[in-house]
């Protein structure tokens, strides 16, 4: 379910926001419980070369997660594209390309904001 939010447009597309709130113009608020953006899949989003900047805070302790929590994901019926996590133990961050995955050694600590 959307909430009410002024539209967010990322180049030509229209995200769908899922439970979030939205302040201060077209940034979207999360709660980090069940929120999320999702955009239309789009042979555009293919990355090649560029820069991907996200912030993070890790709510969980090293090790009380079963998986390693999706910061950004390409993903269809299909499989996945690429992915990156963090790594559920709080040490580093996974990049997945579809076949492989390479992990880049880094220390997160529970409830701090990294970027």
């Amino acid at each position: 379910m959307t909430t009410n939010r002024p539209e967010i447009n990322i180049y030509n597309y229209t995200p769908q926001i899922y439970e979030t709130a939205v302040d201060f113009g077209d940034a979207a608020s999360f709660d980090g419980v069940d929120d999320y953006v999702q955009v239309p899949n789009s042979s555009e989003l293919e990355l090649s070369d560029g820069t991907i900047e996200f912030w993070v805070k890790p709510d969980w302790a090293a090790n009380s997660k079963n998986f390693n929590p999706a910061v950004l994901a390409n993903r269809d019926t299909s499989g996945t594209r690429y992915s990156i996590h963090i790594l559920r133990n709080l040490d580093g961050v996974d990049l997945w390309n579809g076949s492989q995955v390479g992990t880049v050694i880094y220390n997160f600590a529970q409830g701090n904001w990294f970027f």
